[in-house]
């Protein structure tokens, strides 16, 4: 199933291709000091791909252990995916909360993965996010 989405200012469009309904998804309620406030809410699936444009992602930050990599729209600022690269492949989760028919989601999980030791956040990335494709 292909799903479109955009930040607010609609400058910066992605789109996530998810096997399953969307009604089969709980998106993740990251309740660290950077996602909480931003009211970000992740979504993702190891069998899916997540699409973004490579041209209008001019902004990266990063957080906490600076082991992945924030995606915000240069014009808004507004987080649109969070990515993991390592030497074999790109892994990331989009922000559910820009995405097309965003209410058809269950209900979300909220998750800690700043309890997490590093190599368990890598370990997890692996195991839930979609693979990346910059286009």
């Amino acid at each position: 199933m292909l799903i479109n989405g955009q930040c607010g200012c609609g400058k910066t469009r992605f789109k996530v291709d998810m096997p399953h309904p969307m009604q089969a998804y709980h998106p993740r309620r990251c309740d660290c000091d950077f996602c909480l406030p931003r009211q970000i809410q992740y979504i993702s699936d190891p069998d899916g791909i997540l699409f973004l444009k490579k041209g209008y992602l001019a902004h990266t930050l990063q957080q906490g252990d600076e082991l992945a990599e924030f995606i915000t729209c240069s014009y808004c600022e507004e987080v649109i995916a969070v990515i993991y690269r390592d030497s074999k492949e790109q892994k990331a989760a989009a922000n559910a909360t820009l995405l097309e028919s965003k209410h058809d989601f269950s209900e979300p999980e909220t998750v800690s993965p700043k309890l997490l030791a590093a190599d368990e956040k890598i370990a997890r990335w692996h195991s839930l996010w979609f693979d990346l494709v910059l286009e």
